[in-house]
């Protein structure tokens, strides 16, 4: 539609904009504990999650435009190796990348 997932400007109600901010609260704890854990970088986590929330809209709009020709695995895997590019301390990359790839 065109909107910004990463704020609550095209939300209509009340209900969903509360269910939004659960959510990015949800997302923006898991950085936090990441960052005490010294996996992701130390920065805002409030910016680290909108920015996941973005650069996934992005990705999904691109796979879409492009007539959704990768497969969904190959679209998550590409959303989150991008997601541990831009949070990840470089030195815990392919340690947390392993976890989540089963290797």
């Amino acid at each position: 539609d065109g909107h910004a997932w990463a704020t609550t400007d095209s939300l209509a109600t009340p209900e969903q904009t509360a269910a939004w901010r659960a959510g990015l609260g949800l997302l923006m704890d898991a950085f936090a504990e990441g960052i005490r854990e010294g996996v992701f970088v130390a920065d805002d986590p409030e910016l680290l999650a909108r920015s996941a929330i973005a650069m996934h809209q992005v990705r999904l709009a691109l796979w879409v435009g492009r007539g959704m020709k990768q497969s969904p695995l190959e679209v998550a895997r590409g959303a989150t190796q991008q997601l541990l590019r831009l949070c990840c301390k470089s030195d815990r990359i392919e340690e947390v990348w392993g976890r989540w790839n089963g290797s």
